[in-house]
């Protein structure tokens, strides 16, 4: 599980912080929504890059909707 937030919307990429399993670390993750090139801009210390895998799943989703929440919960099993 983690917990998404945006940090910032331009024509051509959306940033969001992502903090996985309620930690108060957090890393940032980069979607490039003309290129649809994903980026790890910063990791999660502690944490493998399995969390940002999912992050940018879900910032894929969200540039095909056109739809960006200020804040969502991404949960797997």
């Amino acid at each position: 599980m983690l917990r998404l937030e945006l940090i910032e919307i331009a024509e051509a990429d959306v940033k969001y912080r992502y903090y996985p399993e309620d930690s108060k670390e957090y890393g940032i993750v980069i979607f490039r929504k003309t290129t649809r090139e994903r980026d790890i801009e910063e990791k999660a210390d502690g944490y493998d890059t399995s969390y940002a895998a999912h992050a940018l799943r879900r910032l894929e989703e969200y540039c095909e909707k056109n739809t960006f929440p200020k804040e969502d919960v991404v949960a797997w099993g």
